[in-house]
C-alpha cells in the first residue's frame, strides 16, 4: 500500500505543463473482453471463464461527455449495463480537470432487478497528452439495497480527433527507464456509510519498467478485503481476504518503431486467499505458472490495445480449516492447463513525456 501512494503521489506531480484533451469530439475507452477454457484434473473444475467489460465515453462539448459500459459476472451469472454522463468543470484547464457524473446501473442478468444510481465527484490529472490519473468519490444509491460510499483510483485514456487521423499509421518505440501501467490502482467501498456494516477494499496495480527498448520486468499485485458484519447468527462477523503476487518478463521481438508491437510474455502468481466467519473459516493457497504472446496496437504513441494468447498452469491449491465443526486438509483437484484469449488496454509513459 506504501507503493501504491508513493506511485499516485508521482503521478500528481508529473509534468504540470501538460495540456489536456479534454474538449469536443474526445473519446475515452477502456475495459477487457477475455475468453478461456480450463482443462483440469478434476470434471467439477474443467470449464470455460470469461469476463466482457468494456466502456467508451464521447465529449459531445467542451463541457460534456456521454458514455456506458457493460460488464459480466463469473461466466455470465450477472450482466450489467451503466450508461452515465460527465460533467467537465473547467475543460481548458492544463492541469486537473474537474467533473461531476450521474450515471444509472441497470440489470439485465439475475440481479434481483435491481436498480443503481450512481453519483460522483473527480478529477483527472494529465500525466501525458494522452494519459490522465482519475480520482473519483461515488456514492450509489440502491434501490433495494443499503447505499455505498466508495473512493477509486486509476488511469483514463484520452483520444483527441487529432489522434484518431493517425490512427493507422501511429507508431511507438521504448527506451530504458519508459514504464508501462495496467488501468486500475485501488478501491474503497463502505456499504452502508451511515451504518458502517460492510467494508471493501481492493487494489490491483500492475507497473512495468523497461530495462532496454526491447525487454521489461513488472509485476501485478493484487488484493481484496472485505468485512462485515450481520444480524443473523452464525453470521455476525464475516471476513474474506485475497492476495496474488505475480512478477512477469516481457521481450519484444523488434526494437525499431511500429504500429504492432509482438512480444512474448513469462509470469510466476503465487496467491493466498483466506475465508471465515462464526461458522466456518477456510485458507488456500496456490501458484501459477503463465506464458503470453501477445502484440501492442498502438492508438497512440503511449495507448496501446494489448491483444493476446495465454497458455497458464495451475500447479496446484492446498485449502484446510474447518466449516460446521468438520476440519479438512487437502490440495484441490483444479491443477492442469488454461487456454485462453483477451484483449484490453495498456497505457506507456515515456521519459520524454
Amino acid at each position: 500500500m506504501k507503493k501504491l501512494i508513493l506511485l499516485s503521489l508521482l503521478c500528481l506531480a508529473i509534468n504540470t505543463l501538460l495540456r489536456g484533451q479534454v474538449a469536443k469530439g474526445t473519446i475515452t475507452l477502456g475495459g477487457e473482453i477475455g475468453f478461456g477454457y480450463v482443462f483440469a484434473e478434476s470434471a467439477a473444475w474443467t470449464g470455460q471463464d470469461f469476463t466482457i467489460a468494456p466502456s467508451f465515453g464521447l465529449m459531445v462539448t467542451d463541457h460534456w461527455m456521454v458514455g456506458a459500459s457493460f460488464s459480466t459476472g463469473i461466466n455470465g451469472s450477472s450482466a450489467l449495463f451503466l450508461p452515465e454522463v460527465r460533467y467537465y468543470l473547467n475543460p481548458s484547464n492544463n492541469r486537473n480537470n474537474y467533473y461531476v457524473g450521474i450515471g444509472i446501473l441497470l440489470p439485465l442478468i439475475n440481479w434481483a432487478d435491481e436498480s443503481i444510481f450512481d453519483f460522483q465527484f473527480g478529477f483527472n490529472r494529465f500525466l501525458n497528452e494522452n494519459i490522465a490519473f482519475d480520482a473519483n468519490v461515488t456514492y450509489s444509491v440502491y434501490s433495494q439495497s443499503p447505499s455505498v460510499l466508495s473512493l477509486n483510483l486509476g488511469l483514463q485514456p484520452f483520444m483527441s480527433r487529432g489522434d484518431r487521423d493517425s490512427l493507422w499509421s501511429v507508431a511507438s518505440t521504448f527506451n530504458r527507464g519508459d514504464l508501462l501501467f495496467n488501468p486500475s490502482f485501488a478501491a474503497l467501498s463502505v456499504y452502508g456509510p451511515f451504518h458502517h456494516s460492510i467494508i471493501e477494499a481492493a487494489f490491483d496495480p500492475d507497473f512495468g519498467v523497461f530495462l532496454n527498448n526491447k525487454t521489461l520486468v513488472g509485476f501485478s499485485l493484487s488484493g481484496y478485503v472485505l468485512t462485515s458484519l450481520s444480524d443473523k447468527p452464525d453470521y455476525r462477523y464475516v471476513r474474506h481476504t485475497h492476495l496474488s503476487l505475480s512478477p512477469y518478463l516481457r521481450h519484444y521481438l523488434g526494437s525499431e518503431q511500429r504500429h504492432w508491437r509482438w512480444y512474448g510474455q513469462l509470469s510466476f502468481a503465487l496467491s493466498s486467499s483466506s475465508n471465515e466467519s462464526n461458522a466456518y473459516e477456510v485458507d488456500w493457497k496456490g501458484s501459477v505458472l503463465g506464458n503470453r504472446w501477445g502484440a501492442n496496437w498502438f492508438l497512440t504513441p503511449n495507448l496501446a490495445f494489448d491483444i493476446g494468447l495465454d497458455l497458464s498452469y495451475n500447479l496446484g491449491t492446498d485449502a484446510e480449516g474447518f466449516r460446521y465443526f468438520q476440519t479438512f486438509d487437502g490440495s484441490q483437484g483444479d491443477r492442469g492447463f488454461r487456454v485462453g484469449a483477451s484483449i484490453g488496454v495498456q497505457y506507456f509513459l515515456q521519459r520524454r513525456n
